[in-house]
């Protein structure tokens, strides 16, 4: 049906989030350089542009979890999700000596670890929250 609006499906919010973290995470880890053909590879290079996309998707990553740290249920799925390739990415970091990166996930581990309810809340508050969550998402998206 052309020109009618749009409806928000208050359960499309959770997925949309896990979709916008996975996407910082892949920036947060990236390294890449464009070869000779103006091809995309991901390997060792560490340009200064590269850098920067790091450093801003680290920025993006701690706004979206102090935002959910609110939402037990959310926050504790979204730092278990990420911590191990964050540790993964921050040995990365020590080895290539990368040592803003490490200042930047280094961050990002101690608020997970300290403020995103990594070792979990009771439950009735937990579903309770997740309710809270959906319904402001789909004010925030239904606002357009």
């Amino acid at each position: 049906m052309a020109g009618a609006p749009a409806t928000f499906d208050k359960t499309q919010v959770p997925i949309y989030l896990d979709i916008l973290v996975q996407i910082t995470l892949n920036f947060i880890r990236a390294e890449y350089r464009i070869d000779e053909n103006l091809q995309l590879r991901f390997n060792d290079f560490q340009a200064t542009e590269t850098l920067t996309v790091n450093a801003s998707a680290c920025e993006f990553m701690e706004l979206i979890l102090k935002q959910i740290q609110k939402y037990p249920s959310h926050s504790n799925k979204i730092a278990h999700v990420i911590i191990k390739p964050l540790i993964k990415t921050f040995n990365h970091c020590i080895k290539k000596k990368n040592f803003a990166m490490q200042v930047n996930i280094i961050n990002l581990l101690d608020l997970i670890l300290n403020e995103c309810n990594f070792q979990g809340l009771d439950e009735k508050l937990e579903k309770e929250k997740s309710e809270e969550l959906k319904i402001v998402c789909a004010k925030i998206l239904s606002d357009r």
